[in-house]
């Protein structure tokens, strides 16, 4: 007997909004973070603001954006961000957020799922970053985002009617 992947077919659904501001409505600079967002330079000469609906970056070597409580963690989450402007940069996962990148092409949304490891949000951003986006999206994967169990065949039985 060979071993077979079985699909579970339990749809998944999103769950909330997770972000305090997703929609970056909340004005913020690095000096004075706003009442949703916390964030910090590693370099000087570096924007990182929320203004007019807007999260404005430029010439970001390393900066981070943060928004405590917003996770559970041990659970999967869909993060989208749209950018209406983009010339470098790359998005990177860190901390709860786990470990990985996102390097965007150009204008549009990106996507990235991730399973937390706690419960502060914090997305990096690097690689001298110059972009504007109007819109981030954090929503927990409720349900079973459709894990492969792998079973030995004699395992599988057929419903018979």
């Amino acid at each position: 007997t060979g071993a077979s992947f079985v699909y579970d077919k339990m749809d998944a659904t999103l769950g909330s909004e997770a972000l305090g501001d997703p929609t970056f409505d909340d004005d913020a600079t690095q000096s004075s973070a706003g009442t949703h967002w916390t964030m910090t330079a590693v370099g000087g000469g570096e924007t990182l603001e929320v203004t007019g609906g807007k999260l404005v970056v430029a010439d970001a070597v390393e900066v981070n954006l943060y928004d405590t409580g917003a996770m559970t963690s041990g659970k999967v989450y869909k993060l989208q961000i749209t950018l209406d402007s983009y010339s470098s940069g790359r998005l990177r996962g860190a901390g709860d957020t786990g470990s990985w990148y996102l390097t965007p092409t150009g204008t549009g949304t990106y996507t990235q799922y991730f399973t937390s490891s706690g419960t502060e949000f914090r997305l990096l951003i690097d690689n001298t970053a110059n972009f504007t986006a109007t819109d981030i999206s954090l929503k927990q994967v409720n349900g079973n985002p459709g894990i492969m169990t792998n079973m030995d065949a004699v395992d599988i039985v057929k419903d018979t009617p």
